[in-house]
């Protein structure tokens, strides 16, 4: 069935390999310091510009969805998160996101792992981007549509 609201207090919320359709409500992704799996769903929407909210999990699980839009290549310029936990992790590998991975990503000063596997991502990988994340220890982006 459809995701319903979650409550303010929750930290971790993991609703894995279930049948969740339709549009993963904004306040999921409200969570500081916390953690949002939904993985293996059939969840949409667009997700451009999700990276700019002001609080955000620290650890974002949406692959195997069908999740769509620029997610990966649209951050602002503005930091993202200030005065609260960093994004540590991002998994987005099998969904339908599109475009080019922004060079803005370093926005995101704590990313460790990134996961955009089998996507339909386009254009060259922000090399400089990726060189000055010190703690990034782990970038998957293949099946893709990278040059």
């Amino acid at each position: 069935g459809p995701v319903p609201l979650p409550s303010p207090f929750m930290a971790k919320v993991s609703l894995r390999e279930n049948s969740l359709f339709g549009v993963l409500p904004l306040q999921w992704w409200n969570a500081s310091n916390g953690i949002v799996d939904v993985e293996h769903n059939a969840l949409e929407g667009d997700l451009t510009g999700l990276l700019n909210h002001r609080i955000l999990p620290t650890r974002i699980s949406i692959s195997r969805n069908q999740f769509t839009g620029r997610f990966l290549g649209d951050v602002n310029d503005e930091p993202v998160n200030v005065g609260y936990d960093p994004v540590l992790f991002i998994n987005a590998s099998y969904n339908y996101f599109t475009g080019t991975i922004s060079p803005n990503l370093s926005k995101l000063k704590g990313l460790l792992q990134v996961y955009g596997s089998s996507n339909l991502l386009t254009g060259t990988l922000p090399a400089k981007t990726f060189t000055t994340m010190r703690k990034l220890n782990s970038l998957e982006a293949e099946q893709n549509l990278l040059t």
